[in-house]
């Protein structure tokens, strides 16, 4: 009797170690599934971060060469002249002005 009671809580404990397992297995591959899950979202978002800079970056590298060439252009002679013209009302020496009647 005493053989038939060890093997009984053998097979208890056996049972109980293979239930544990599994509950410890199930556990991981949760905690794994809902890792994923987070990790392919936060994929997701830093690849529209990423569109979004790079269509940024396209359009700052433009306002760049805009913004070159207004600078290279206010350096001409012929912007001095508009800007005299507008703001100061000034005319070339040999240019004649005629005022309309307002």
């Amino acid at each position: 009797m005493a053989a038939a009671r060890r093997k009984r809580k053998n097979n208890r404990g056996n049972s109980l170690g293979i239930l544990a397992v599994a509950v410890v297995s199930l556990i991981l591959v949760a905690v794994l599934a809902v890792q994923t899950i987070k990790m392919r979202d936060l994929k997701q978002d830093y690849e529209a971060q990423r569109t979004r800079l790079t269509q940024e970056i396209s359009r700052e590298q433009e306002r760049r060469l805009t913004l070159e060439e207004q600078r290279i252009y206010t350096q001409t002679k012929q912007y001095v002249e508009e800007q005299a013209r507008i703001k100061f009302g000034l005319i070339m020496p040999d240019e004649i002005l005629i005022k309309g009647e307002d």
